[in-house]
């Protein structure tokens, strides 16, 4: 045990925050394990371009005239989250892994206020420290749901899902 009072500040306050990390990557897990997406797999290049034209016959018998249809092919979706953290009314502290909350670790501090980092993956799984001090982005375009206080942002191409704990 520590023989100063700091020191055994410092202790409790270690073995609180250890716990609170432990308890949020618990909840995060069980909340990325129940939503994984399914799989989509898109159409090659080249069945894409020939199902895009379509041959019409004309109703009237008598004539024999023939219209095309082009149409343009969608345009493909995005495959990677491009999330981008504003730390813009104070510090936050991140812990950022690619893939889910057991992934390869990105990031792990503070970011100090007016800091800001971008994060790409499938999956950008990230810990929140102080939601309530940044601003989030995600492929250029603002997440407005982000929790105050300490959350987890799970970001895909398609969307951000945060979870408070608790």
């Amino acid at each position: 045990m520590p023989s100063t009072r700091p020191e055994r500040i410092l202790t409790i306050a270690g073995a609180l925050l250890t716990a609170a990390l432990a308890a949020l990557v618990v909840v995060a897990w069980g909340d990325y394990r129940a939503a994984e997406p399914p799989r989509i797999e898109g159409l090659p290049a080249e069945r894409l371009a020939a199902a895009t034209v379509e041959t019409v016959p004309d109703r009237a018998p008598a004539q024999a005239r023939v219209t095309t249809v082009i149409e343009p092919p969608p345009a493909p979706a995005v495959r990677v989250a491009r999330l981008t953290v504003i730390a813009a009314r104070g510090p936050c502290w991140l812990d950022v892994r690619r893939g889910g909350s057991a992934g390869k670790g990105v990031f792990a501090g503070i970011l100090a206020e007016g800091e800001r980092r971008t994060f790409r993956g499938k999956v950008v799984w990230v810990a929140v420290g102080a939601g309530e001090s940044i601003d989030v982005k995600l492929n250029g375009e603002a997440v407005t749901n982000v929790p105050s206080g300490i959350s987890t942002l799970v970001a895909r191409p398609n969307g951000v899902t945060p979870t408070a704990p608790g």
